[in-house]
């Protein structure tokens, strides 16, 4: 290993290195942010960042060093399966127990602190200090193995998947040229999202150049493959930026890329039918802008005007208003009071810390305490303390209302449940999407929960106890199925059918917990004889073949949008006429085939046949899109906006 080679270099007093393990950190960090936002506002530190590494290692001998510290990466991936679990520093210690001890390291352990760790141990042990040659070499072992587990546990990857490269089946990286060209690709990248183009444009002729080409990793076929879709992209910023003859080299490289994505079987044509047709006067492209730094070189660029920008700025503005808003209600609300401590529901959590300077959102169906990880579990309790952020509640905000609904539902009496009320309906008013949703039914189901006698409480949460413990599915009405188990009130996520059951008559619930099924009216019988017809009318083999070939047309949108979209409008139409004699038209599922198609119009630049069937769609009958959530519906509402605008700009050109 490194220390083992007799090394005793000072990381943080040799700049290029210096620079190799601050890009390496700001890198993790940006690729841990999920979120288009929080990564464009990341853009300006990190190029700066990059940009000072690529200065340093020009010269060969700044080069040659951080060549030696990759090399060492290497060998510690190489070796991961020997590694244990735990946290970084628990297995960093057990694999350098003598280093770990010099750089006096304590949990939590972050970027920051192991930074700071390490130059003073350097002071101490470093032989020009009064320091031993043996004891460097140790700092350095346990130093830039640590950092490595660090990077990894950002991102949420083991270090065997640190070589960084960006897209899967390339080389990895294995000396300083690679990683170089690494950060030019990010830069690139970085540059066309901002509507840099011609900064884009200089990032991209330098790294597919013959200089920046010296690497297994910037020739590997993927490199050129990852290039395809952006330099197209790019292309098409620079024709309307006016820069024709860069516009036609940048084609030039997505069309390399597009030849070698063919030799892998891969359908990348689009990316490069669209700029052609673009550069041939065929397709006229748009400009979107949501961010202030893609307004200001849009407008820099002439691509827009400054009444447009303007407006652009005023759009921002009020989005950033609506921020403030609901950060303003946070801290209202810990003014007045706190966040409840110690729910009953979240009791196998208590007593962990943090051990990660960055913590990845859970995952999309993650509504439990008990699915989180500890560094999940260690910030839910920060989330919900005097030390939060609108992130943070946002962050766990399903994990939460889950929490306090079985609290309330499974310890009646054991906390104050109008606290819990007051809480979820602060939780629900930090959302515009499925947060403000959900969290207004757990409030309403609070409310209905506190209504109730406390004996009949406790017999209701007996009862969902033990129709839990008898995991298996259960009919709450007609077409509503749940499968229930897994330890909590009902094993189920959060979902509309779960707080139709928690609401069920205590008699009903009697009546499930012996058979399984809630008991049925004579209104539930008609219903369900509908419901039955209904299905019936769904399964008929022409409708069967139509739904067959929609999600045939799926796989081709892309490559094949004009065939896509026949198919989509076809199965459309044939859904809105079953609907004319369906009760329970929810089942047809419109929105989803309804987004599939609109997308594909929009795709085509058809703004006007998408905005008449996102229209069409909105003046249906409400039960038409029961099936459809709150986040979907206001997809399509922003779609059906953005169809509205591109029409007003093609009617009213510059």
């Amino acid at each position: 290993m490194f220390g083992r080679s007799g090394d005793a270099m000072d990381y943080f007093s040799t700049p290029s290195v210096a620079a190799y393990f601050d890009a390496r950190e700001n890198e993790a960090c940006y690729q841990a942010l999920e979120r288009v936002g929080p990564q464009r506002d990341f853009h300006e530190r990190l190029v700066g960042i990059l940009e000072r590494f690529i200065e340093l290692t020009n010269l060969p001998l700044g080069a040659a060093v951080v060549d030696r510290v990759i090399a060492e990466s290497l060998r510690i991936e190489q070796s991961e399966a020997v590694f244990g679990g735990g946290t970084p520093l628990e297995v960093a210690r057990a694999q350098y127990p003598k280093g770990i001890e010099l750089l006096r390291l304590a949990e939590p352990v972050t970027f920051e602190l192991l930074r700071s760790a390490y130059r003073s141990a350097a002071l101490r042990n470093h032989p020009d200090v009064g320091g031993s040659h043996e004891a460097m070499v140790a700092v350095n072992e346990a130093f830039h193995f640590t950092h490595l587990l660090l990077r990894a546990h950002e991102i949420g990857v083991g270090p065997a998947e640190m070589g960084g490269a960006v897209t899967v089946g390339a080389a990895e990286i294995c000396d300083c040229a690679a990683y170089r060209y690494k950060c030019g690709e990010w830069l690139f990248l970085i540059a066309l999202d901002d509507w840099n183009v011609d900064g884009a444009f200089t990032w991209l002729e330098r790294i597919t150049s013959s200089s920046w080409q010296q690497s297994s990793y910037a020739r590997h076929p993927w490199r050129w493959i990852a290039l395809t879709a952006p330099a197209g992209k790019l292309a098409i910023r620079l024709s309307l930026a006016g820069l024709r003859e860069q516009a036609l080299r940048a084609l030039a490289v997505a069309r390399s890329g597009l030849q070698e994505a063919q030799k892998h079987g891969l359908s990348y044509e689009p990316f490069v039918r669209e700029p052609e047709e673009v550069l041939a006067g065929r397709r006229r492209a748009q400009v979107v802008l949501n961010h202030q730094r893609q307004a200001e070189n849009a407008l820099r660029l002439g691509l827009i005007d400054a009444s447009r920008y303007q407006k652009i700025l005023e759009r921002l503005a009020r989005s950033t208003a609506a921020e403030e808003m609901y950060e303003e209600r946070l801290r209202q609300f810990l003014a007045d009071g706190r966040f409840l401590r110690d729910l009953p529901a979240d009791h196998v959590a208590r007593g962990k810390t943090p051990k990660s300077e960055l913590v990845p959102e859970p995952g999309y169906y993650v509504t439990r305490i008990t699915q989180l990880t500890d560094d999940h579990q260690a910030e839910y309790f920060i989330a919900f303390s005097d030390r939060t952020t609108l992130p943070l509640v946002r962050k766990y905000t399903f994990v939460r209302l889950m929490s306090l609904l079985e609290s309330v539902l499974s310890y009646p009496g054991r906390f104050d449940d109008s606290a819990g009320e007051r809480e979820t309906h602060l939780i629900a008013s930090l959302h515009d999407g499925s947060g403000g949703f959900y969290g207004s039914e757990v409030a309403e189901a609070i409310t209905f929960l506190r209504q109730q006698p406390l004996s009949e409480r406790q017999a209701r949460a007996k009862l969902l106890g033990d129709i839990n413990q008898h995991s298996g599915t259960v009919t709450v009405g007609v077409g509503v199925t749940l499968t229930i188990g897994g330890g909590f009130p009902l094993g189920v996520p959060l979902s509309p059918d779960y707080f139709k059951m928690i609401r069920l008559p205590i008699d009903d619930l009697r009546t499930m917990q012996r058979t399984g099924r809630a008991p049925e009216s004579e209104e539930d019988r008609h219903d369900r004889e509908a419901w039955n017809r209904d299905i019936e009318s769904l399964r008929a083999p022409e409708v069967k073949a139509a739904q067959q070939a929609a999600f045939a047309a799926m796989d081709v949108a892309k490559t094949n949008p004009e065939a896509a979209v026949q198919q989509f409008t076809s199965y459309c139409n044939l859904l809105l006429a079953l609907g004319q004699s369906m009760v329970h038209v929810q089942e047809l599922q419109l929105g989803y085939w309804v987004d599939r198609l609109t997308a594909t119009l929009v795709r085509l630049k058809r703004w006007r046949e998408a905005l008449e069937w996102l229209q069409r769609y909105f003046t249906l009958p409400q039960p038409y899109r029961d099936r459809s959530g709150p986040s979907e519906e206001a997809h399509l509402q922003k779609r059906l906006a953005r169809c509205a605008e591109m029409l007003h700009e093609d009617s009213n050109p510059r």
